[in-house]
């Protein structure tokens, strides 16, 4: 996932089906080993892998997180600090069309409870998997849904879109003109049938804040799903903040070398001559701690942090075969004329 999103140029990421327990704080490493995303999920408390939502945010934007809200396994929070207003992104996970009525009409109930809770100065985004297809819209819908949109509504779809009428919401993704084999967000496995049931919510205040919104296509992606991902772009910046300064440690082992100890007992007992005629003891104290920094810093290196890699090349080599098997496969389904449009899961 990390490797995906960093090829992707992917900051902030609102993922489905997590399936992780409770509300874990992760932190992932690319390829590399080196730390790249911070993974917030949220999941059922007492289960595990069922349902779950989570939210992947780069590294260097963990500091400007405001909050984190957990709301089981099907919502989640998350604030960032940034300008001209702060980031507030809902990320959700909407029962299928199958489920019943009360289990469809709590989950918006909870949905339309977190969304007042956004304050209102925010650039809000609420988005992920809503099982939900709009279809052609009406005219009193215009200013919610624009006119690049699939399919027949279903019932989902109705839920939707009053939420977003209800909370002045647009859905983003019917904004941008694309063609039509780019407008589905799910395709089926056999490849014959394909929806657009995912969707990025922006309030309209703030509706030109979003350049543009496409979906990914898995020749891009890493991670197999019957998903394709929803890209949109953002016209926001961090706020400015101080980052501490990173701290160090010593490789104390050097001293079992003759040469370094030496040198560094030499230092340390210079630098500690000069405290001879200090009195005070908070004094001769701090005088003894700036020695020992000091002599230190000059005759111990740092210790350097020498990590494996967590993933082999044998592993990417694979990865990369089925990609491009599953790309192959993809094309050769198209061009035999298998890809229709469908009526739902």
């Amino acid at each position: 996932m990390a490797s995906t999103l960093k090829s992707l140029n992917i900051q902030v990421a609102c993922i489905q089906e997590t399936r992780f327990q409770g509300s874990p704080s992760i932190n992932i490493n690319d390829v590399a080993d080196t730390p790249s995303y911070k993974f917030y999920c949220s999941g059922y408390d007492d289960k595990q892998g069922l349902l779950g939502v989570g939210i992947a945010v780069e590294t260097k934007l963990a500091n400007h997180i405001m909050e984190w809200r957990p709301m089981g396994p099907r919502l989640c929070y998350i604030r960032i600090h940034a300008k001209p207003a702060p980031l507030s992104i809902i990320c959700s996970y909407a029962p299928t069309e199958d489920k019943a009525n009360e289990i469809k009409d709590e989950f918006y109930d909870d949905l339309s409870k977190l969304t007042g809770l956004v304050q209102k100065k925010d650039l809000m985004i609420v988005a992920g998997d809503f099982n939900a297809k709009i279809g052609s819209r009406c005219n009193s819908e215009a200013a919610n849904i624009r006119k690049f949109t699939i399919g027949d509504r279903n019932s989902n779809g109705d839920r939707l879109i009053s939420y977003a009428m209800n909370n002045n919401l647009v859905l983003s993704n019917t904004t941008f003109q694309k063609s039509v084999h780019k407008l589905p967000t799910w395709i089926s496995n056999d490849g014959r049938t394909q929806n657009q049931i995912d969707f990025i919510l922006i309030s309209r205040r703030w509706r030109s804040g979003i350049d543009d919104v496409r979906t990914v296509g898995q020749k891009n992606c890493l991670i197999q799903s019957d998903h394709k991902m929803l890209k949109a772009k953002l016209k926001v910046k961090l706020k400015v903040y101080t980052k501490a300064p990173k701290s160090f440690r010593h490789d104390v082992n050097t001293l079992r070398n003759p040469k370094v100890s030496d040198a560094f007992r030499k230092d340390l007992n210079r630098t500690l001559g000069s405290l001879q005629n200090e009195s005070d003891v908070n004094g001769y104290w701090t005088g003894i701690k700036h020695a020992l920094t000091k002599s230190t810093e000059n005759n111990i290196p740092k210790k350097k942090s020498i990590r494996n890699p967590w993933i082999s090349p044998t592993t990417l080599q694979l990865v990369e075969k089925r990609t491009r098997a599953r790309t192959a496969k993809s094309k050769k389904k198209h061009f035999q004329g298998h890809q229709t449009v469908g009526q739902g899961r």
